[in-house]
């Protein structure tokens, strides 16, 4: 089963999409960027669902972060702000959706990023895929982090 991480500080939202996907996927949520970051360094994901707007680190640095160390894990930015979507996708975002949002409309673009990855570069054995790093257990420990 797909491990799939939601940042988001709304407990809301994170609640909601958790309910809504934990029957086909391994739902970890993270309130923050640093939780996001932390939960990356820890344990296995598959795809993250990222909010922009978010407390300690936002989701464009944890976007660069997760880029910079090389990781091609699937993120998919959530943002109540279609004018910078254009540029999340510049900064390595693979897919974007603006708030609100129609949860079929999410699942599909996490199903196609899930499948799209199976075949390149990310990895379900806990191993480093082919493209650096990508999919479970290829994000690695955290430089510097104040645990």
């Amino acid at each position: 089963m797909s491990r799939i991480l939601i940042a988001d500080d709304d407990a809301s939202i994170l609640d909601a999409l958790s309910g809504l996907l934990e029957d086909r996927y391994e739902v970890v949520v993270a309130s923050n960027g640093e939780q996001a970051i932390e939960r990356l360094a820890s344990e296995p994901i598959d795809l993250i669902v990222l909010d922009m707007l978010m407390p300690l680190l936002d989701g464009e640095g944890v976007l660069r972060e997760v880029r910079a160390r090389g990781s091609r894990i699937p993120i998919i930015v959530v943002s109540a702000r279609s004018e910078r979507l254009s540029n999340f996708r510049k900064l390595g975002a693979d897919d974007c959706i603006q708030k609100p949002f129609d949860f079929d409309v999410l699942e599909e673009k996490i199903e196609r990023l899930l499948h799209r990855g199976s075949g390149s570069g990310t990895s379900r054995a806990g191993s480093p895929g082919a493209a650096g790093g990508a999919g479970r257990g290829g994000f690695g420990p955290t430089p510097g982090s104040h645990t």
